[in-house]
């Protein structure tokens, strides 16, 4: 076996638990951003589990009202799809305003986050400190324990 060979073996083992990482931290968060929904009473806790629209969820829970909580998804769906279409054509110039999108749409979501975190907890700072410390991975397992 040469070393490239191993290289790729490598690849695709970590590639596959990375893959099931993600998975299981993305099935505890929809999990239990369903159940903190259904515990605030809002409406259509199904869309917890669908991807990028788990936003509106989150921060209906957070904000209680529909228009800010749609602005939070149309940003990041806004962001989502100017990512992507960066990446398929290629456009670097385009990097800098992207990050500056993304950043701002990171703000709202650790902001709302932070909401919940309020509602929920009697020490909302410092969860939220662990949330952006993990740069929002262990956000999923916090709210998994609450």
């Amino acid at each position: 076996m040469d070393i490239k060979s191993l290289i790729n073996l490598f690849r695709s083992d970590v590639g596959w638990v990375v893959g099931v990482v993600l998975v299981v931290l993305y099935a505890f968060y929809s999990f239990s951003m369903m159940k903190i929904a259904q515990r605030f009473n809002i409406n259509h806790t199904v869309l917890a589990w669908i991807p990028i629209v788990h936003t509106f969820t989150h921060a209906k829970i957070a904000l209680k009202k529909k228009k800010k909580a749609g602005l939070i998804l149309m940003l990041n769906l806004l962001t989502v799809f100017l990512i992507t279409f960066a990446i398929v054509n290629k456009l670097i110039y385009m990097t800098t305003p992207l990050n500056i999108l993304n950043f701002v749409a990171r703000v709202f979501l650790f902001l709302s986050t932070y909401k919940i975190y309020k509602k929920l907890t009697n020490k909302p700072i410092l969860w939220l400190l662990v949330s952006i410390c993990s740069s929002g991975l262990l956000t999923p397992v916090l709210f998994f324990a609450i």
